[in-house]
């Protein structure tokens, strides 16, 4: 996801994240779905999408140093 996390910040919820985010639902299934496919991950599990939501922070931060530096 480009944009900030909305999938993760809408706790899962497909149908406002389309909304929020003007795309439709059958594109951020697909989108969603890709996810899944890369990390091993499912996005219905919350456990699962506290595991994403870290590793988009932690890659954010680890971005952020090497910028600096």
């Amino acid at each position: 996801m480009r944009h900030s996390p909305e999938f993760l910040d809408r706790a899962g919820d497909s149908s406002s994240t389309a909304q929020a985010t003007h795309v439709h639902r059958t594109t951020l299934y697909h989108r969603l779905k890709r996810v899944e496919s890369i990390t091993g991950l499912s996005l219905d599990d919350g456990m699962d999408r506290l595991t994403l939501r870290l590793a988009l922070k932690l890659a954010r931060i680890n971005t952020a140093r090497r910028s600096s530096s």
